[in-house]
């Protein structure tokens, strides 16, 4: 058998005796050879430094590029959490002109909440657009080319809401100085002061007695309801009873439990002759009737 001889490939390689490049700066790479990838040409370095402080050095540069990464992602998922947590409409009021309507399904009470809400955010929107209008009134653009904004309101109503607004600041003042004139002119009891004279009560508690319920089928149930029934009975004589004005007048004075005076006397007489003159026309009537 023929031996077959193997098979020689071409290479770019050049020996270094029959290359012109051999006595050149060490920093400079040699044309020819195999191919090397973008990479390992990237981390190769032609420095004269240790290959251990190249190791670190790489190493601490990778950890601060490491670490920038990631504080970036961390703060565009942050970004990105808010982005979800806030409403799409959030300081955004929706148009005043909207009109409302109640939904299928929706409560009363739902639906009147929904309109309270929607004119809150009207209110802050109409606030908003005056207080723009007014900030770009009284800081017109300094720039000639651009048109500066005129406000629609007027200058009295800018008068007006500036003194509707001193008096709301003089009035909460006037309130803070009364509340605390109020505190400050209270004298105070001093240590070791003596009163000159008592305190003096011009209406008396009530009473608050607690009646002891009896125990049922008791000796005190039993008074207790033998007095309750006279009471009623006692009541009840006074009101269906006729008076004649001398007794309503003594029961009226024992009520009140007041003395007699002149005036009192003095009806009290006539009520007491008039009483007499009856008794006496009675009598002779009836004498006169036996006969």
């Amino acid at each position: 058998m023929g031996f077959k001889s193997p098979k020689a490939f071409k290479t770019n390689n050049v020996r270094l005796e029959e290359s012109g490049e051999r006595d050149c700066d060490p920093t400079k790479s040699f044309t020819g050879g195999r191919k090397v990838s973008k990479k390992r040409m990237k981390n190769r370095t032609t420095s004269d430094a240790p290959k251990s402080f190249q190791f670190v050095m790489n190493f601490m540069e990778m950890k601060q590029q490491k670490d920038a990464n990631a504080k970036k992602a961390k703060e565009a998922q942050e970004k990105r959490q808010r982005k979800q947590k806030e409403p799409v409409n959030a300081g955004k009021p929706q148009a005043v002109t909207e009109t409302l309507k109640i939904m299928p399904g929706e409560s009363m009470v739902e639906f009147n909440r929904r309109v309270r809400q929607k004119m809150e955010n009207n209110l802050q929107l109409i606030g908003t657009d005056f207080e723009a209008k007014e900030k770009s009134s009284l800081n017109p653009s300094r720039d000639e080319g651009e048109q500066s904004v005129v406000s629609k309101r007027t200058d009295r109503k800018r008068r007006n809401d500036a003194i509707r607004k001193e008096r709301k600041q003089a009035k909460k003042h006037r309130d803070d100085d009364e509340t605390y004139e109020s505190h400050t002119t209270a004298e105070a009891p001093r240590f070791g002061e003596q009163a000159q004279a008592p305190p003096v009560f011009k209406t008396l508690p009530k009473e608050r007695i607690k009646k002891m319920v009896p125990l049922p089928n008791s000796k005190e149930e039993a008074e207790d309801i033998k007095q309750r029934d006279n009471l009623a009975v006692k009541k009840m004589i006074q009101r269906t009873a006729r008076l004649t004005p001398l007794e309503r007048m003594q029961a009226k004075r024992k009520a009140k439990e007041l003395g007699d005076t002149a005036a009192e006397k003095r009806i009290i007489e006539l009520e007491r002759e008039r009483a007499i003159r009856r008794y006496r026309m009675l009598r002779e009537t009836r004498e006169s009737a036996k006969k």
